[in-house]
């Protein structure tokens, strides 16, 4: 159950992602152009702002929460089961889950399935189907509340156990 709070705690940093970024790029455009107005070095106001846009990127790649497939597995849910969009915390497991345990796999077959025609490999279409099958189970019997701790641990036993011959079916 833990590892479900934590997951939790993640999305709940990944809803502020959007607003923390904005804040932080209004407050470097006051102070960049409070610097180009006072004028205190003799530089082409382009480049300085081109270092505070780098910056930027750089800060917003070190509190993304979300894996670097994201967008990918938003665009093969959409074609796969379009519900599952409308309830973001499950993406957001999915995409942990995806990321952290199939992560190798995962980007192999995101690799073997283009954006524009997702049915182009059948078996690596399966292949991600049944991954994403797996672990909606999961989050959905994580998310009912139970009541002996025994049953938790069995359950995250047999995952674990799930993920290790997914893995071996992909090999």
């Amino acid at each position: 159950m833990s590892e479900y709070y934590h997951i939790l705690s993640l999305y709940q940093q990944h809803r502020r992602y959007e607003r923390k970024l904005f804040l932080f790029s209004l407050v470097l455009l006051v102070v960049t152009s409070l610097f180009v107005f006072g004028d205190f070095v003799r530089m082409n106001p382009f480049f300085i702002y081109l270092i505070a846009m780098g910056i930027t990127f750089y800060y917003a790649s070190r509190i993304r929460v979300e894996g670097k497939n994201y967008q990918h597995l938003k665009t093969f849910l959409r074609k796969y089961d379009p519900e599952i969009l409308n309830h973001e915390l499950l993406v957001f497991f999915i995409d942990y889950q995806l990321t952290n345990y199939f992560a190798d796999e995962f980007g192999e077959l995101l690799k073997r399935l283009k954006d524009d025609d997702l049915t182009n490999d059948e078996k690596a279409f399966e292949n991600l189907e049944t991954m994403i099958t797996e672990i909606k189970k999961y989050y959905e019997y994580l998310s009912i509340d139970h009541q002996h701790e025994e049953e938790v641990e069995l359950s995250l036993q047999w995952y674990k156990e799930s993920i290790e011959k997914r893995k071996q079916d992909l090999l």
